[in-house]
């Protein structure tokens, strides 16, 4: 969700014509709902087919051929004063977990509309020259991206160490390289182990939060905290959503995007359910909580009883 020009601004990637037996999508397609608040959005409007401009995801059975069904996933918009809008998320060849890449990219638009899309490509060198390097390849769920206020790009990503990892570059189009510890290993950024569909939100420079699925099928989802982006702690007791508190659904992520109050943190949680029609899908609910720090006296990072 973006908040411009007196408007919200609802952006998705839809996988539309999905077909799970063979796991692809007949059309990959950027959309964008807009109104004057999150309870008056329009009708979703299609703004871009994706497909057509990702030009280096290859046939896994047929080198140099791209891959018919490629296709981006786990999508993250911002807006940028500089760059204009930003679409970072992950492209695989087909949805198959385990057995291809699904790799962190970009594309760019610098006013969003249909037509002025640019893909970048997969992150180059590092994100994609470590997928390639090992014996299975990386299946990353993204996690944000952010414009430091030192002119870099940040983007944070998992699947590439034991939690959630980082790479910066000077420029979009890199070169990207991860952020290692004194070892040359990948830092680990975050201080539980695994973890998918990680979302980072920037409240200000001094204020970072972000929210980590357990697993799949999703159990729980933990939030942590940063005054710099780097050294994550938890936010008070966790975890702070469980499947049981949500009456038992299908859950999947929280992403989260500052209100226009400045005050408070709304969270966008995908829970399984119906809507418009009998059809199931993934709808977003929302929450709202204040901005700051965990409250004094709930910090301990053992999950409620």
């Amino acid at each position: 969700m973006l908040q411009r020009n007196g408007q919200y601004e609802l952006w998705t990637v839809a996988w539309e014509g999905m077909n799970k037996e063979v796991s692809h999508a007949d059309l990959i397609q950027l959309s964008v709902a807009r109104g004057p608040s999150p309870e008056q959005l329009g009708e979703a409007q299609a703004v871009q087919e994706l497909r057509p401009l990702i030009n280096d995801v290859f046939d896994p059975k047929q080198a140099g051929s791209l891959a018919t069904w490629r296709a981006m996933t786990r999508s993250y918009m911002i807006h940028d004063p500089d760059a204009g809008y930003v679409l970072f998320g992950c492209v695989a060849p087909e949805y198959l977990p385990g057995s291809v890449p699904l790799l962190p990219a970009i594309f760019v638009s610098a006013e969003g509309r249909p037509g002025t899309w640019k893909y970048l490509g997969i992150l180059k060198p590092e994100p994609k020259e470590e997928s390639e390097r090992r014996d299975r390849p990386v299946w990353s769920d993204g996690g944000g991206i952010v414009h430091l206020a030192n002119g870099r790009w940040r983007i944070y990503v998992n699947g590439y160490n034991r939690g959630i990892g980082a790479a910066e570059a000077e420029k979009l189009e890199g070169p990207w390289k991860f952020l290692r510890d004194a070892k040359g290993d990948i830092l680990d950024l975050t201080p539980q182990r695994g973890g998918i569909f990680p979302g980072v939100l920037r409240v200000s420079e001094d204020e970072w939060h972000m929210w980590v699925s357990d697993t799949w099928p999703v159990k729980e989802i933990r939030h942590l905290w940063s005054k710099d982006g780097l050294a994550w702690e938890p936010y008070g007791r966790q975890p702070e959503i469980t499947q049981e508190s949500i009456g038992g659904r299908p859950m999947k992520c929280l992403r989260a995007y500052v209100d226009a109050d400045g005050k408070h943190i709304v969270g966008l949680l995908s829970i399984a359910g119906k809507w418009k029609g009998d059809e199931e899908t993934w709808v977003c609910h929302r929450s709202r909580m204040s901005v700051g720090p965990p409250p004094e006296g709930n910090v301990t990072s053992q999950p409620p009883k």
